[in-house]
């Protein structure tokens, strides 16, 4: 998978993801540290990128639009959202 990490989160993991075999890199290196949330959006979507972050209004309104969203946390079990039909 392709994962591209938002600027609160911790470059470990990103290390981390990349020792598991997957792609991943941070907003600041693909330029995009200053990008709005929709920027974001759009170029994880142009990627094939799912984006990770900590920003919970991001997250609030994203879940409204996106056909799966996962959300995880620390010592808890994911909880699962998704519009399949």
């Amino acid at each position: 998978m392709r994962f591209i990490l938002d600027q609160d989160i911790d470059a470990r993991v990103a290390a981390t993801l990349r020792t598991q075999g997957h792609d991943a890199w941070a907003v600041g290196s693909a330029g995009l540290a200053r990008a709005s949330d929709d920027a974001l959006t759009v170029y994880a979507c142009k990627h094939g990128a799912v984006l990770v972050t900590h920003d919970i209004e991001f997250s609030a309104r994203r879940r409204k639009n996106v056909d799966l969203w996962i959300k995880l946390s620390m010592g808890t079990e994911p909880e699962y959202s998704h519009d399949w039909k």
